[in-house]
């Protein structure tokens, strides 16, 4: 299977494989599909559907963007506080 990824995604998988978290890009899509997954599991994909716009808002207007680790970090913290 071939897919196309945007420059973004290319660039969060980069920064994700900076940190040393990961070893290769397989390693960051397994992560990303595990979670993804796990938030259908627990029924938060309509949350996920609600806020993707704000973050999407988020990183287009960030002028000096965190980095990918910070960033799931956040979003983890967050969607554990929803629970």
């Amino acid at each position: 299977m071939t897919i196309q990824l945007t420059p973004e995604q290319e660039e969060l998988i980069t920064l994700r494989m900076k940190t040393g978290e990961y070893q290769s890009i397989e390693d960051v899509l397994a992560e990303a599909f595990q979670l993804l997954r796990d938030c259908h599991d627990d029924g938060e994909a309509e949350w996920i559907e609600q806020i993707r716009p704000a973050i999407d808002e988020a990183y287009e207007t960030t002028e000096s963007p965190i980095d990918g680790s910070t960033f799931i970090n956040q979003l983890r913290q967050r969607l554990q506080a929803s629970r």
